[in-house]
């Protein structure tokens, strides 16, 4: 679930954290799997 752009990243971490700002483990979950993400496309 790589994002084309890096704000579209900011915006879903918004959007999750204002719909359940309890729901860290997704919110860490996206963060992580979108880092890894920007690592493989930095790295190829």
């Amino acid at each position: 679930m790589a994002s084309d752009h890096p704000q579209n990243l900011f915006y879903e971490i918004l959007q999750i954290y204002f719909f359940d700002p309890y729901d860290l483990d997704q919110l860490f979950c996206l963060i992580h799997c979108q880092y890894l993400d920007l690592l493989v496309v930095l790295h190829e």
